[in-house]
Formats: structure tokens, sequence, C-alpha cells
């Protein structure tokens, strides 16, 4: 769904608060525009990567951010920023693909937000969108030897992980 999870929103929410050293934040696979809806949308500045281009209409994404790319985030050249935030968003890729493309983000980015769910999850399309349905699923154990030891905020809160650096 376009939607995310509410747990874990403060702990991104509170990372946030501390830090001093990020302008432009980069929000990959937007959906329904939930982090600038929680971090504030006039406090940085937004730039999006959806890949479903009638959600930028359905949920009013150029109201929330400054620039809108659609593509695929495997395949593209990402925007550049301070800090990328992948909000559930790499459940949504096959197991090789997205540790590719995390890599690629992590590579490119100072900071990065994950937040990926550690469940099982559908996978449906939603709403006409196939790019919504789960090709992977990821356990905490299997994720926290994925993400380097320079994430230092790592957390999981059921049903989902957050890594942040």
């Amino acid at each position: 769904m376009p939607f995310s999870l509410d747990q874990g929103k403060n702990v991104i929410e509170d990372w946030f608060d501390k830090q001093a050293d990020i302008r432009v934040i980069v929000d990959l696979g937007v959906g329904a525009g939930a982090y600038p809806k929680l971090l504030g949308k006039d406090r940085y500045i937004w730039k999006a990567v959806e890949i479903w281009a009638p959600y930028v209409k359905r949920y009013n994404l150029k109201g929330l951010y400054q620039e809108i790319r659609i593509g695929d985030i495997q395949y593209m050249e990402l925007p550049d920023g301070d800090c990328a935030i992948l909000g559930d968003v790499l459940e949504h890729l096959e197991k090789e693909a997205a540790i590719r493309t995390f890599k690629k983000v992590d590579e490119q980015f100072r900071h990065v937000v994950l937040s990926i769910p550690t469940v099982p999850a559908s996978r449906r399309s939603f709403d006409g969108n196939e790019f919504e349905s789960h090709l992977s699923s990821w356990g905490w154990e299997e994720l926290n030897q994925l993400v380097p030891s320079i994430y230092r905020v790592r957390r999981q809160i059921k049903p989902l992980a957050i890594f942040i650096k």
C-alpha cells in the first residue's frame, strides 16, 4: 500500500530533530508522501522518486515535494541530497535487487533512513498498482548483517526494522 506503518516513526522523527547537517531529503518510493507530512514539508527541500505516476495526482505530491521524478530507483540516477529515505520500499523488490539498490543508496548518501517490514506481507497489487506487491521478506538477523555497522540507529520495532546512518 502507498501508506507506511506508524510504528517507528517516532524514532525517525527524534533522529531528524538531532541533525543539523540535513537540508535536502530524497524520499525514495514516496507513496502517499508520509515523510514530508511527518518531518515538515517546509523544514527541508524534498525530492521524490516514485515508480507509480498516478500517485502524484492522487496524493497531491506536488504540494509536498519540490522535485518529483518518476522511475525505478534500481535503474535510474537518483537526485542529489544529504539524506535518502527508503521507507517501506525494499520489500517491493526481489531480494538480490533490493540488496543492490540498498548498496547503491548507501554509497550515494551521507545519511540513509531504512525502514522495512520484518513480517511477510501481501504479494498482491494494490488499487491497480502492481509495484505494491511485496517480492521479498526480511528478518531482523538478515537485515542486521546486511546493513553496515556505520548505521548507529538499529531498532526492531515489530513488525519492522529501522536502520539510520
